[in-house]
């Protein structure tokens, strides 16, 4: 049998351009992360209240 014919190319990580908007820089991601746990923690309070 012959050899396999080139390699594919199975994942779909692609590098985002500077410009859009999905790109955020890991500050702003944990920034984000920190204010969803905050309203996470004041959504509990207030529904066990």
């Amino acid at each position: 049998r012959p050899p396999p014919v080139g390699r594919l190319d199975l994942t779909n990580l692609k590098e985002l351009p500077d410009t859009d908007y999905r790109k955020q820089s890991n500050l702003v991601k944990k920034h984000g992360e920190r204010a969803a746990n905050i309203l996470s923690q004041v959504n509990y309070r207030s529904s066990n209240q």
